[in-house]
């Protein structure tokens, strides 16, 4: 039990072992063995020791487990010091153990109330554990690494306004940093603290929406690099359009109540009755099927071209399609459009997508669903980094 307890130290061992059996409690006595304390080769004599205190250990059997001990404290120069314990965590009444298996068992179950129960301690003990991992991996991660291609995009908190902006990888996924709101503070603070001035330099394409704080945030600090507007948010301006086009037209036509969505959705995904309902309204020559019809135009345009004339060209085909239809909603995305033609055209180029983001985006829902919601900022940003920075999380053997 000692070499399982103790891995690393032969300074201490076990003194005794009491077991309640009544509250299925255990608590394991450790012994300080020397006489002296000895810190890189020097010996100091011992001051006193601690008052007891103790420890959460892994659960032995079906037993709760803890470590209980008194330290010794010596002296160095006129300071009094604590001598340091090979259990003993930084969060101060958790172990080494402990924590490693927190930290798995919430990568399972991504609930910190969850994980509580499962482990039988606290859930402040659960959060303290989350939130000292995910600032032992910042602080661990490679400044050197280099992104060849990032996203910024925006996800939302909770109802109404209030925002987060990541800042990820475009090509693993993994998210490089996130700050609240979507302001130009905002993103200063995001790309200033996710990346060093070394790190932005070497970036060589960003993909954004249109939101201005965004584009603020593509030319100031990565101006040498090629900025895209990403294709899923282009498709969503032009969903946007084709509903005011259905909500404007349901008010003169009866059989168009009820068909939001299928304008919205993939026409792969209809079932019989949808498909042979949609088939029959397109059929009537609503303005809202031509506004769909240019939606799915730009849907089909193939991003990744060999040049950039072959992608403005494809895009100015569309455009003058899309004006033709004469559809003032759409008229009012074309327009908008054409003030970013630059970073859509850089899109259809590239093939530049924010589609990694987006599955981001699923799993960060996904951690808002189960821990029932956030209300700081700090705990929603500390969630998303432990699930999806790919993080250093254990903590070190001499920790």
């Amino acid at each position: 039990m000692s070499k399982l307890l103790l891995p690393r130290s032969s300074d201490w061992s076990i003194g005794s072992v009491d077991i309640d059996e009544q509250n299925e409690e255990v608590r394991i006595e450790l012994v300080y063995n020397n006489e002296v304390v000895i810190i890189d080769g020097i010996s100091y004599p011992i001051y006193d020791y601690r008052s007891v205190r103790e420890w959460r250990h892994l659960d032995l059997w079906q037993y709760k487990s803890y470590l209980v001990a008194r330290i010794p404290r010596y002296i160095v120069g006129d300071k009094v010091i604590s001598l340091g314990v090979p259990w003993l965590s930084a969060i101060g009444t958790y172990d080494h153990f402990a924590r490693k298996k927190t930290i798995e068992t919430l990568q399972v179950t991504k609930s910190q109330s969850g994980t509580a129960r499962l482990l039988r301690i606290s859930f402040d003990q659960v959060h303290r554990v989350m939130h000292r991992a995910v600032e032992r991996g910042m602080a661990l991660r490679d400044s050197d690494e280099l992104y060849k291609y990032v996203s910024i995009d925006e996800k939302a908190i909770s109802r109404g306004h209030e925002y987060a902006s990541i800042l990820s990888d475009e090509l693993s996924g993994i998210v490089i940093e996130v700050s609240k709101g979507r302001t130009k503070e905002s993103v200063d603070n995001l790309c200033i603290k996710g990346l060093s001035e070394e790190q932005r330099g070497a970036v060589e394409r960003i993909c954004t929406d249109m939101w201005d704080p965004y584009i603020y945030a593509a030319k100031e600090y990565f101006g040498q690099a090629l900025h895209c507007h990403d294709n899923f948010h282009l498709v969503g301006y032009l969903n946007k359009a084709v509903d005011k086009v259905r909500r404007r037209e349901v008010k003169l036509h009866e059989d168009l109540k009820r068909t939001k969505y299928l304008w919205l959705k993939d026409t792969n995904n209809f079932t019989d009755k949808q498909y042979a309902t949609f088939e029959a309204i397109r059929g009537a020559n609503y303005e809202v099927s031509r506004a769909w019809q240019v939606k799915e135009n730009f849907r089909d345009i193939q991003f990744r071209q060999e040049n950039y004339q072959s992608a403005l060209s494809i895009y100015m085909f569309w455009k003058q399609n899309a004006l033709r239809v004469n559809i003032p909603e759409i008229t009012q995305v074309v327009e908008m459009f054409d003030r970013h033609k630059k970073g859509i055209v850089n899109a259809i180029l590239t093939g530049a997508s924010n589609a990694r983001a987006e599955r981001l985006n699923s799993s960060i829902e996904e951690i808002k669903r189960i821990g029932r919601g956030y209300r700081k900022f700090e705990n929603f940003r500390i969630a998303i980094l432990f699930f999806n920075a790919n993080l250093k999380l254990y903590p070190h053997e001499n920790q």
